[in-house]
């Protein structure tokens, strides 16, 4: 993990703008964040948005690999997660501007 950080600063010129939030994207991200209620059971997980609106929920293995994902404007999804690799697992969540991930163990 130390390598990829000094590789990736090692390569890349920094930039403020790369990092650059306002305020009001922070509160979009913080309300997003605080919505998304995360619920594994059996060979499923539950996942629920308490904001109304679109949203796209993703599943993604440590090194970025995309395993599923769903859209929609339900507030709820469920993931069959029997066929995927046991270990840690990253949820992204989307919805409007904001994005946040989780990391989870399955």
């Amino acid at each position: 993990m130390a390598w990829l950080g000094w590789n990736f600063q090692s390569n890349m010129t920094f930039t403020g703008n790369m990092v650059s939030i306002t305020p009001a994207q922070r509160a979009d991200i913080d309300r997003l964040n605080a919505a998304v209620a995360v619920r594994p059971f059996g060979g499923a997980l539950d996942v629920r948005i308490g904001t109304p609106g679109a949203a796209t929920v993703s599943l993604h293995t440590i090194s970025g690999e995309l395993k599923a994902e769903q859209s929609g404007a339900t507030g709820s999804f469920t993931f069959d997660t029997r066929a995927l690799d046991r270990g840690v697992h990253v949820l992204r969540v989307q919805q409007g501007g904001a994005t946040v991930s989780r990391r989870l163990s399955l």
